[in-house]
């Protein structure tokens, strides 16, 4: 998983992961979380082999340190931090 671009951000930001190899049968989901551990969106991913990428919007007045993990198959792959700035 790479890091959201661009960070901070204003109203939306790409969440992109690499998938080497053959793709099928992946239940894949993208979940925000404030720091509390409070979900603040779940996105499921179409997921292909290569570079895939998913567009968050949260909106304009947000403002404060989020994590974002990805899911495959219910097993967190891995967490990032982002930052929301106004």
């Amino acid at each position: 998983m790479l890091q959201n671009k661009p960070n901070p951000f204003d109203e939306s930001t790409i969440i992109s992961f690499l998938v080497n190899g053959p793709a099928s049968d992946y239940n894949a989901r993208i979940i925000i979380t404030d720091l509390q551990g409070k979900m603040v969106k779940e996105i499921p991913v179409a997921v292909k082999e290569g570079m895939n990428e998913v567009l968050y919007e949260h909106g304009y007045n947000v403002a404060g340190t989020y994590l974002y993990s990805l899911y495959i198959n219910d097993h967190v792959i891995a967490t990032k931090k982002m930052v929301f700035a106004n």
